[in-house]
């Protein structure tokens, strides 16, 4: 769950791995979404989130609180750091495949649309992600953070 609420969208995706294929099958993506209406919006967009782990953006500790008394008990926070970004991103391309299913438009439209930074003079591309196009893609970065983390993951064990 990425937060947002007046300039960014509210985002969350609901996400799973078989071999080494990432599908993305379900995903909340709202402007404007009430911290009150949140746990419901996560309950109607994510089938059952309520019984599955979801991360969310540690930046919001009262917000991950809130939820978790209001409909969303096993919401917690991830632990992003230094180089999340681009180890997230790293990851996630390290799949032979991302399936998003066609409901999810948004998180598709993400995936067009993210990009790397051009340097101005050259037209070289450099290795700093753009800060937008992101909240999608951000909340599927939590999502995937403690499979990332280990240490000895294989394809094999899914």
């Amino acid at each position: 769950l990425d937060f947002g609420f007046s300039q960014d969208e509210t985002a969350a995706v609901k996400a799973w791995i078989h071999t080494d294929k990432l599908y993305i099958e379900h995903e909340l993506y709202e402007k404007r979404l009430e911290l009150d209406d949140t746990a419901k919006a996560l309950i109607d967009a994510l089938p059952g989130v309520e019984k599955h782990a979801i991360r969310a953006d540690n930046a919001r500790p009262e917000s991950i609180s809130y939820l978790k008394r209001n409909g969303i008990p096993r919401i917690e926070a991830c632990q992003k750091g230094k180089g999340s970004v681009e180890d997230g991103v790293e990851f996630i391309k390290s799949f032979a495949e991302v399936i998003i299913h066609p409901r999810c438009e948004n998180t598709a439209n993400e995936f067009m649309l993210y990009s790397y930074k051009i340097d101005r003079h050259s037209g070289d591309i450099l290795p700093v992600i753009v800060d937008a196009n992101n909240h999608a893609i951000d909340a599927l970065r939590y999502a995937l953070e403690p499979i990332m983390k280990k240490s000895s993951y294989s394809w094999s064990g899914f």
